[in-house]
């Protein structure tokens, strides 16, 4: 406990796929745990508080359980748990590159089913064979900037398409 008891700071937690993959094979009931809480839509204050625990023990910081974990996060205040859940987790806001390319009223011809990422396997087949982000960005940065990248690259994506059916449209 010493490491806690010294005022670490949480917000300098990193957490990438490289550190989440090498999880799998240390402690794989938290690795499912890990990716049940993140594909959940709803998520109150304990599951962010048992997501940063996840993410405090990926990065080996100290082995401690979460009743351990919980009674040092419990000086925390509600909105200083949920910035550091935001920092590991959240998509950046406020991004001008990406509201360049916003498209309203977007016409759905193909409909895509709706799935959930069950482990870093998908993942990685989703980030780097769908969308084409190398394996190196892939494996090595944070997930927050992982997930905004891809935010930024589908709304990109959304854009030319649009643009490429207008003018098809107008050929017509």
């Amino acid at each position: 406990m010493e490491l806690l008891e010294n005022n670490i700071n949480l917000n300098s937690i990193r957490l990438n796929f490289n550190k989440i993959y090498e999880l799998k094979f240390k402690d794989y009931g938290l690795y499912k745990k890990f990716f049940i809480l993140l594909n959940s839509n709803e998520l109150d204050i304990l599951n962010y508080i048992e997501l940063i625990y996840i993410a405090y023990k990926i990065n080996c910081l100290e082995d401690i359980s979460f009743k351990q974990f919980l009674s040092y996060i419990q000086k925390f205040s509600f909105i200083q748990i949920v910035n550091i859940y935001f920092n590991l987790y959240g998509i950046k806001e406020g991004n001008s590159f990406r509201k360049a390319f916003k498209v309203e009223n977007i016409v759905k011809r193909v409909k895509i089913p709706k799935f959930q990422f069950e482990d870093v396997e998908d993942y990685f087949t989703y980030y780097c064979l769908i969308l084409n982000i190398s394996e190196e960005t892939f494996w090595k940065v944070d997930l927050s900037f992982l997930l905004s990248i891809s935010e930024n690259k589908s709304r990109f994506d959304a854009y030319v398409n649009k643009m490429k059916s207008q003018v098809i449209e107008e050929k017509r």
